[in-house]
């Protein structure tokens, strides 16, 4: 039997694969969850003792001068007035010497003159040093010139 034209096209047809439906292509996007660590720093302070030494000085025993020191001396006057003897003004300063005994710095020593003399540190120095009788010394200046007018 021949094969009709119209038989040929049904039977191509049927072969035919048919097409399939025009698909669309789509995207889906998946969000991706990443864990974030995060680090807090803790700082755990530090005590650190500081101690303060203050150094302090003490000489033991304590020195005591030879005789024959040379030391710098207040010198004071005195005066008679209303029948009182006082000690009147500072006058200044000198070096003192006396060949037999050390003098108490802070103590009043008689000289000539109605001068009255204190001993405030020794000194190395004894170019023109006055050579002032030591004695007891006198805790003031007032019973220093008492004496000194006696």
């Amino acid at each position: 039997m021949p094969v009709t034209k119209r038989q040929y096209e049904k039977d191509q047809a049927v072969l035919n694969i048919q097409q399939s439906p025009s698909v669309t292509p789509s995207i889906t996007v998946t969000p991706s969850i990443t864990p974030t660590i995060s680090v807090t720093p803790s700082i755990t302070p530090t005590v650190t003792p500081s101690i303060t030494i203050t150094p302090s000085i003490s000489v033991t025993p304590s020195p005591t001068p030879s005789s024959a020191y040379f030391y710098l001396s207040n010198i004071f006057t005195c005066y008679s007035g209303s029948g009182l003897i006082e000690c009147g003004q500072f006058i200044g300063q000198t070096s003192i010497y006396n060949p037999s005994s050390n003098f108490t710095v802070g103590n009043f020593y008689t000289g000539s003159n109605n001068r009255i003399y204190q001993p405030v540190s020794v000194t190395t120095s004894g170019s023109g040093a006055i050579t002032v009788n030591g004695g007891a010394g006198y805790t003031s200046c007032r019973l220093a010139c008492s004496s000194s007018y006696n």
